[in-house]
């Protein structure tokens, strides 16, 4: 199966990364556009054929590969492997430049197209052409408030002017220098704005929500201004993106979920206004459709997933990294949608589709542990115990994670339980040791949390007969009932209550499940 190692490798080599990150057809169109290419001796270039030896290789082995290469080339063929990279890596750049380039005219990048192409016709003295692309930049950049590019544009301008020695040059460039002020207050505003965000989303990087009632204080202080801003009619298009998304990080801090979930309506709104940016940056977009389901899940709007993740589908990634990103959020919203309407066995069929899609895409290992674990509690709660077990067993769970949470160790809570409903005793007691070392092992974890007192009592479970498991279960339930609403909030906590009342009442969890879900429907 996947494993950790393959995943959590380090970018070690630039064209190596750059190769690995080509969708089908990219690779496609290169094979397509470079085959044909001979040198004096009618060969394919060698670094077509460096291309290939990279493309098959799992992880980048520098030796390996110029060995391969000095194999197929001959050595009276074979410089220096890094001209050979260097050869490689441009040859690939402009593929890909020229691959993506009629996505490119319906974006906002195709306004660098026009003022680079400009500035080559007006070094050959091309200066008619050179004013047609500018003109057509200028008109893109004003229609998606480029101000940037709109500033870069007035400076060509002005140099055109002076060396064709325009008619009116004098008011030509007196209306320019006049522009020119007002733009440079447009971005001011932007990177003002902007600065904002980043301060904003850089303490969201750090904390989920703020809880201290100082830190509180002090943040609505630090950024009070920007809901008088708000209030501002005549924003730039790009202060307007800025500003919704640094509001929107704000409410997700503070957990105002109403607020928030307005906000992050109103940056789809922006999106779909200014289709330029969206087909320039779609990983934002999708970025911004999982914020609003977000805002869906805070409030509990389960049914308002459906439209949103319809959304996320139409959506055609650019490259991989699009692909990527379209697919995990896609699967987490849809696991999240279905668990929460208690649709386990549609979370059980997702499963296929995960487990290729973490073996296809590259996916850090966040993403990856919330996916799994999800599968996890899927196949727990449905009493699939043998395919809970293989899924927990997807990854080394007694290896030091690579990220700062550690929730995910809760799933070898439900693998114990698994092999306990299994009733394999013997690979019970053998799990309950590793697991138990395991936990002893993590800096993060109480020996009251909720990981050690389940642990325990599946222990005491294994070693008695039938009737005492019983009353081991009732006990086990009465201490989970009793811990603090924090220890309540914790990961794996609602699923080992399910489990216990299960137990107790005789019930199934999909049936206790179905339960609660028609008092939520009644409650409403």
């Amino acid at each position: 199966m996947f494993s950790r190692k393959s995943t959590n490798t380090k970018i070690s080599d630039p064209l190596f990364d750059l190769i690995h990150s080509m969708s089908r057809s990219e690779k496609r169109y290169f094979n397509i556009h470079t085959q044909p290419i001979r040198n004096n001796k009618g060969k394919i270039p060698d670094y077509y054929i460096l291309f290939e030896i990279l493309d098959k290789m799992k992880i980048y082995d520098k030796d390996n590969a110029e060995q391969k290469l000095l194999q197929k080339v001959g050595k009276e063929a074979f410089s220096n492997f890094t001209v050979k990279k260097n050869e490689l890596y441009d040859a690939l750049m402009k593929s890909l430049r020229n691959y993506s380039f009629k996505q490119t005219r319906k974006s906002a990048d195709y306004i660098k197209v026009l003022i680079r192409d400009a500035n080559f016709l007006f070094k050959r003295g091309l200066f008619k052409d050179a004013e047609r692309h500018v003109k057509e930049a200028r008109k893109l950049a004003e229609k998606c408030g480029d101000t940037l590019s709109l500033i870069e544009i007035s400076r060509f301008e002005r140099e055109y002017i002076l060396t064709t020695r325009s008619r009116n040059a004098n008011k030509k460039l007196e209306k320019i220098h006049k522009e020119g002020i007002i733009l440079f207050d447009k971005l001011k505003e932007e990177e003002e704005i902007r600065r904002d965000y980043d301060l904003i989303a850089a303490t969201r990087a750090q904390n989920s929500k703020l809880t201290n009632e100082k830190d509180i204080k002090e943040f609505r202080s630090k950024f009070s201004h920007l809901f008088e801003i708000y209030k501002n009619q005549n924003l730039s298009i790009l202060s307007k993106r800025y500003l919704i998304n640094a509001l929107i990080q704000y409410h997700y801090l503070l957990e105002e979920n109403e607020p928030y979930l307005q906000k992050a309506l109103s940056i789809i709104d922006w999106w779909e206004d200014n289709e330029i940016w969206l087909n320039q940056s779609s990983h934002l977009y999708i970025a911004a459709l999982s914020n609003l389901l977000t805002g869906y899940g805070r409030l509990r709007k389960y049914d308002e997933y459906l439209y949103v993740l319809k959304k996320i589908e139409k959506i055609k990634p650019n490259n991989q990294y699009e692909e990527a990103m379209r697919f995990h959020r896609l699967m987490i919203n849809r696991q999240v949608y279905f668990l929460n309407k208690g649709l386990i066995e549609e979370v059980c069929n997702l499963s296929i589709a995960i487990e290729k899609g973490i073996k296809n895409h590259k996916l850090n290992e966040g993403v990856q542990i919330v996916l799994i674990y999800n599968v996890i509690v899927a196949f727990f709660v449905s009493k699939r115990y043998n395919e809970c077990i293989r899924w927990v067993n997807l990854y080394n769970p007694f290896k030091k994670m690579g990220v700062s949470r550690i929730d995910i160790q809760f799933a070898q809570v439900l693998k114990l339980i698994a092999i306990y409903e299994l009733e394999e005793l013997d690979s019970l007691e053998k799990n309950i040791i590793s697991t138990e070392k395991y936990f002893k092992n993590q800096i993060l974890l109480s020996r009251h949390a909720l990981e050690f007192i389940v642990l325990r009592a599946i222990k005491k479970l294994g070693k008695v007969v039938p009737k005492e498991q019983n009353k081991i279960i009732k006990e086990l339930r009465a201490t989970t009932n009793d811990l603090p609403m924090k220890a309540k909030r914790r990961l794996g906590f609602d699923e080992i209550d399910l489990w216990l009342t299960s137990k107790v009442e005789e019930k199934t969890i999909i049936q206790l499940l179905q339960e609660r879900n028609k008092k939520k429907t009644l409650n409403k």
